[in-house]
């Protein structure tokens, strides 16, 4: 096969598309010519050895360096893995790799799977029938609208996407021309490679594809050296790191959609190049050292991932992490949750205590259900002066309404004080809020995309005291290792902390006083009694 050039060695034509540079040979571009593929009958075995060459000539794709490999790697061999950073065009490759198997190989047969459920038909499947339509590819069959249906051929040649889960459950696709692409692999569970490498037994190849999120599971393991083809192992392997893209590498947008300079700049300044955030996600290496961490990258991606699948049931509650009111500063941070679902976060500088009363009843009136049995409730961390003015503002606010009129419930944390739910295991009620996140995470939570957030939830870490409790980071280092204050984590955690049922008791008790007190001052107005004078010479 003749050397393919990556699309630096590529440069543009007055037409706008790439054009061939001089290191492509005659012979090379007449061969391509010979085999066009006009009126072309799939499946066609004319490209099966050369992915490359059906990308540009038959899906009029141009690949950069790093597909490239990939799609050399997986004519060359049977188990193909490729970790990388964000936006280097992995789900395109995919449905290039898809694509080409299915119109080359007699009895291909293609599924396709990941473990966010979403990406299966949102991206994948959505990548492919964009390709199909932008290529005007010739085809026996159409794409179905979604993934599960797929694209089936007369012949009995398909694509089809499934859900991790229902990939595993259809452990029966197997022949000896079965191609299984894994997207996501990081976060897949052994038995569904089990399954797959069941069916591989008489042939096909498997192609898995992540960002390398966790130390942990199949994926991971296949890119230890005992793995590698160069030792011996099944495993040919690559990495993409995002800096690597020709957007990033020319500081110009050649290929929409991969990463820029500017974003790959924007994570190293607002990450940190040393962080394991810019490592995993922009360089395409796995995590280390992540013992101590409250929780894993791979667990902050997941909730992540299931956010748009979660349902949202149960009371809403807002954490408010007040600021101060001044320019400068941390930012007030707020987060609603209802359930398992962090619904929304939202960051404000510069708030007066009166505006904190604004925001929570804008928030109460986007998130609310009309009719629900049981009123939003607010923790607001209560601390210091300018906590102290923002819990007594809705505090008033409250007070202020007829009883059981009240917009919202509202308690008050006091995350400085020593724990008092779990004394004897942690140090401060701060720490036992991280607890309360961390927990939230780990039972299947979800929390909306949000760079900030995620890489706030993944700083923490846990030291033990000489006493044996549990401590987690100071907010002061976390603010040195982010370059700013965790403020949405700690809304967050505020939220996650529920419904304090002491502390929403003890606020209904001091309305209660509070109204008594003001019907008391009342009740001191004289008042003349006109049956007076008849109990005065009432018999005894």
């Amino acid at each position: 096969m003749s050397a393919t050039p990556s699309v630096e060695s590529y440069s543009r034509s007055r037409t706008g598309t790439f054009a061939r540079g001089d290191g492509f040979s005659f012979s090379a571009r007449l061969a391509r010519e010979l085999r066009r593929t006009d009126g072309a009958r799939w499946p066609d075995a004319r490209y099966a050895d050369d992915p490359v060459g059906f990308v540009e000539d038959v899906l009029h794709e141009t690949p950069w360096t790093k597909q490239i490999e990939l799609l050399e790697a997986v004519r060359e061999h049977g188990h193909v893995a490729i970790k990388s950073g964000h936006k280097i065009g992995k789900s395109r490759v995919l449905a290039w790799i898809a694509l080409w198997w299915f119109c080359t190989h007699e009895d291909a047969r293609v599924l396709f799977t990941s473990s966010v459920e979403r990406q299966v038909d949102e991206i994948l499947w959505r990548e492919l029938v964009m390709l199909i339509r932008r290529s005007g590819i010739e085809l026996d069959c159409r794409p179905a609208e979604h993934a599960k249906t797929g694209l089936r051929a007369p012949d009995k040649r398909e694509i089809v996407g499934l859900s991790a889960r229902e990939a595993e459950a259809a452990a029966g696709t197997s022949g000896i021309n079965v191609l299984y692409l894994v997207d996501e692999a990081s976060g897949c569970n052994e038995s569904l490679f089990a399954a797959f490498e069941g069916n591989l037994a008489g042939g096909g190849r498997m192609v898995l594809a992540s960002n390398p999120t966790r130390t942990t599971g199949k994926f991971f393991a296949v890119f230890q050296e005992d793995q590698s083809v160069d030792n011996g192992g099944e495993w040919k392997t690559l990495t993409a790191a995002s800096t690597e893209t020709p957007n990033a590498k020319s500081g110009r947008s050649l290929v929409p959609g991969l990463a820029t300079s500017e974003w790959c700049e924007a994570r190293r300044t607002n990450w940190g190049e040393d962080s394991l955030d810019y490592k995993v996600r922009v360089l395409g290496e796995f995590p280390t050292n992540e013992e101590r961490r409250m929780l894993t990258l791979h667990e902050v991606i997941e909730a992540t991932g299931r956010w748009e699948t979660t349902i949202a049931e149960g009371r809403l509650v807002i954490g408010d992490d007040p600021a101060g009111p001044g320019d400068g500063g941390d930012e007030s941070a707020f987060a609603v949750k209802r359930g398992k679902k962090i619904l929304g976060t939202l960051r404000k500088r510069s708030l007066k205590a009166e505006e904190h009363v604004e925001t929570i009843l804008a928030l109460v009136a986007e998130w609310g259900v009309p009719g629900e049995q049981t009123v939003p409730h607010v923790n607001v961390d209560a601390g210091g002066p300018v906590g102290a003015l923002v819990l007594a503002a809705l505090q008033a606010f409250i007070w202020a309404k007829p009883r059981g009129q009240e917009p919202f419930t509202v308690s008050a944390i006091f995350s400085a004080a020593r724990a008092e739910r779990e004394p004897d295991r942690y140090v401060q009620t701060r720490d036992e809020l991280h607890a309360a996140a961390e927990r939230f995470i780990k039972d299947g939570g979800a929390i909306p995309p949000d760079d900030k957030l995620q890489s706030e939830l993944h700083a923490p870490e846990w030291t033990s005291t000489n006493q044996g409790k549990l401590r987690a980071t100071h907010k002061d280092e976390i603010r040195k290792m982010l370059g700013r204050s965790p403020d949405t984590f700690d809304a967050v955690a505020l939220a996650c902390w529920g419904v304090d049922s002491f502390a929403e008791h003890a606020a209904e008790v001091r309305g209660m006083v509070a109204r008594e007190q003001s019907e008391t001052q009342t009740r001191r107005v004289p008042r003349m009694d006109p049956y007076a004078a008849e109990r005065t010479w009432r018999t005894r």
